[in-house]
């Protein structure tokens, strides 16, 4: 049961989300050494999530294009996400990228 609440979830972020890809030279250093940098053009109160941070084989992600089209607030503010952002600071350091 919890296996199809997770698959649900990642449905709906699929149908309300646009996945950008990003380039990792664009981010700041900092990012990837873990900093609560804000991502630019991300949420007002948006942060990077970065998945071991400081290693060659990071991986960023952030909230982006800030949007008050979801007119229901459901989570305590009237700015959501319009996109989600992915970057990988080096492909070849990923096991699917060898």
């Amino acid at each position: 049961m919890q296996t199809r609440s997770v698959i649900s979830v990642f449905l709906v972020s699929v149908f309300a989300l646009v996945a950008l890809p990003a380039a990792a030279e664009e981010l700041p250093e900092a990012v990837w050494a873990g900093s609560s940098a804000r991502p630019e053009g991300g949420l007002p109160d948006g942060k990077f999530a970065v998945y071991r941070p400081g290693r060659p084989d990071a991986v960023a992600a952030w909230y982006g294009s800030p949007t008050r089209r979801y007119g229901h607030g459901i989570l305590g503010d009237a700015i959501e996400a319009g996109s989600l952002h992915v970057a990988m600071r080096n492909l070849l350091a990923h096991p699917a990228g060898q």
